[in-house]
């Protein structure tokens, strides 16, 4: 082989391989494409959903028995479960008469009564008010809740002047036909029938005098 042929080939050869590494580098070293969502791919959602029907009966159950709480114990005695009578109590004197209110409870269950009953004079068989109210005294007796299970009394001692030991023009006297009878708290009326007592039409006269309810029937 003479020298100029191979120089020529020498020449190709380099040739190719330079063109070879250009290729290689265009390869090796171009920067990836970043991978694209297509516009049209929906995107990822997560849902919450619906609680279970049985998660919102347990919700539902707690929410009510939180808001719902049962009674802390006796409720006051409603007038209608109650019955008014008068008792003996301390007999009379010196122009008195001191009776005994009792109230007793005709229920079935449990009730309260704290304090003083409300106590009036009635006549014309028509439950029509005759005089002034009783005046509360308390007389030493402390007011206290008394608990009365079904068949329990308390009772409230009474103090009645008579008539007679008033002048009869500014009196009045007028007979009575019963006793009203308002339990504490209470704004239904009970009635005790009597007729032992005298009341007076004038109402600026005072017969009458209520002291607090105590345990028992006296």
């Amino acid at each position: 082989m003479g020298f100029r042929t191979a120089r020529r080939s020498a020449a190709t050869i380099i040739g190719v391989a330079m063109a070879t590494l250009a290729v290689s580098g265009c390869s090796l070293f171009s920067p990836q494409s970043p991978s694209t969502t297509s516009a049209g791919s929906a995107p990822v959602t997560t849902s919450t959903g619906a609680p279970t029907s049985a998660a919102t009966s347990a919700a539902t159950t707690t929410s009510a028995a939180a808001t719902t709480s049962a009674p802390a114990g006796p409720q006051p005695c409603a007038s209608a479960q109650l019955k008014a009578s008068l008792g003996a109590g301390g007999g009379g004197g010196a122009g008195h008469d001191y009776p005994y209110l009792v109230l007793t409870n005709a229920g079935s269950v449990p009730c309260t009564v704290t304090g003083y009953p409300g106590v009036s004079f009635v006549h014309g068989g028509n439950g029509t008010q005759l005089g002034a109210p009783a005046d509360r005294e308390a007389a030493g007796v402390p007011v206290t809740t008394i608990t009365l299970a079904a068949g329990q009394a308390a009772h409230a001692q009474l103090s009645i002047a008579q008539a007679g030991n008033y002048d009869a023009a500014t009196c009045q006297p007028t007979a009575i036909d019963g006793i009203r009878v308002f339990p504490p708290d209470q704004t239904a009326a009970l009635f005790v029938a009597t007729t032992a007592y005298t009341g007076c039409a004038n109402a600026s006269v005072k017969l009458l005098l209520v002291r607090p309810l105590q345990a028992g029937a006296a």
